[in-house]
């Protein structure tokens, strides 16, 4: 990156880890050096100087010889907004805390000017540039002039615009955004830790929609709740990859999330449809749809109806269509409640067969429409939670698989 009055120049290894940052001005050169959790500093020739490492609850300081803990306050978001430290070092009585900083932000990361405390010297200068979301801010100044914006792994991001400045690299999985937002243009309600998709705990709400909780280091959890919408310690959860839920998805009549893959949004809806079938929760629809394209890529989505019936399935696959998926669509949902009609496929005939002269509306009307739009057909479930039963679907007829 070149600025009046100099350069700043970065080094990654193979699997995109920062390496390096290297500030150039004139004949003088300050290298900031990564090593896993260490950060060293390098001034021109001389010897690399260790500045800081971090720690569970913040980061360790290294000053003249002696190691100095500071203590980070995080918020729910991953945000560092306090920063303190007990000046003695002694860990006994009398402890005397002092801030290190105070960061407070505007929701897309800018930091409010005129009260937030600069901690009068005490803290690493190195480890102070890490705010929003917990990442390095590029605020190095060359010649009077500064980036200002967040290096987050795969992209950089100015919380000036609240954009990204370099494309999404999972552009293609989330069609309806533009390529350079940040969080669905919702930072209070989404994360983004790496710039490659928002990651999200989940809680399942009472209308079948999901909604952000925390975030997770090593899983996607998603909860159940209770009447109230809140998790209790009587809450079902599903664990999923990191990263199985890779965005958001909506139609005129349906709300829901992108998933990974066709298995995960089976998982999903089952996990949904079990907490939602008016035993377990309120009785809710819940449908899942997976789309394949001719060269055999896919988009699966999970959606609600927010009431007992009525998931618009079609209407989501018909998106999914338009998006390029044209091969084939395979679809399940779920019928709520414990009535008989509710444990079969709606719109067949008593003998379970469906006559087009009748012109029955419902799930094999649905097929058919799916079908009909696609170069192959694809395979259509209904499934049952309350009995735990499966029945397969198309535009002739349905039969129980379990």
């Amino acid at each position: 990156v070149t600025l009046p009055g100099g350069t700043i120049s970065y080094i990654y290894d193979a699997t995109g880890v920062k390496l390096e940052k290297k500030l150039t001005e004139g004949i003088n050169v300050t290298k900031t050096l990564y090593a896993g959790n260490y950060v060293y500093k390098k001034v021109n020739s001389n010897a690399e100087e260790l500045k800081f490492f971090n720690q569970p609850e913040g980061y360790v300081e290294y000053n003249g010889g002696s190691f100095n803990y500071v203590y980070n306050y995080t918020d729910h978001l991953g945000n560092i907004r306090l920063s303190y430290t007990d000046i003695n070092q002694n860990n006994s009585n009398p402890v005397n805390l002092k801030i290190a900083e105070e960061n407070n932000y505007y929701p897309f990361g800018l930091n409010h000017k005129g009260y937030n405390d600069d901690g009068n010297g005490y803290g690493s200068s190195a480890a102070k540039k890490y705010k929003f979301g917990g990442k390095e801010l590029q605020d190095d100044n060359i010649g009077g002039n500064s980036l200002d914006w967040y290096d987050v792994s795969a992209r950089n991001y100015d919380p000036a615009l609240g954009r990204w400045m370099n494309l999404d690299p999972l552009a293609e999985q989330m069609r309806r955004h533009s390529p350079y937002n940040y969080a669905f243009n919702n930072p209070i309600y989404w994360i983004d830790p790496d710039g490659m998709a928002p990651l999200d705990i989940w809680k399942l709400e009472q209308n079948g929609s999901l909604v952000w909780v925390a975030e997770d280091k090593t899983k996607d959890i998603i909860y159940s709740t209770n009447a109230n919408g809140n998790i209790t310690e009587d809450s079902n959860k599903l664990e999923l990859e990191k990263g199985s839920i890779t965005g958001e998805f909506s139609t005129k009549n349906s709300e829901g999330v992108v998933v990974k893959n066709e298995e995960t949004a089976n998982s999903l809806l089952t996990f949904s449809a079990d907490n939602l079938d008016g035993q377990n929760g309120n009785a809710v629809e819940m449908g899942s749809v997976t789309a394949f394209s001719e060269v055999g890529d896919s988009k699966s989505v999970v959606i609600t109806s927010k009431s007992p019936e009525g998931v618009s399935v079609p209407e989501a696959a018909l998106e999914l269509i338009s998006e390029g998926y044209k091969d084939r669509v395979n679809s399940e949902h779920s019928h709520p409640g414990n009535t008989e009609l509710s444990k079969i496929p709606s719109g067949y005939a008593s003998d379970g067969k469906r006559y087009p002269s009748q012109d029955l509306d419902g799930d094999g009307k649905s097929a058919e429409f799916m079908n009909n739009k696609t170069k192959n057909k694809g395979t259509h479930t209904m499934y049952h939670p309350q009995t735990k039963k499966t029945t397969v679907f198309d535009e002739k007829s349905y039969r129980k698989i379990n």
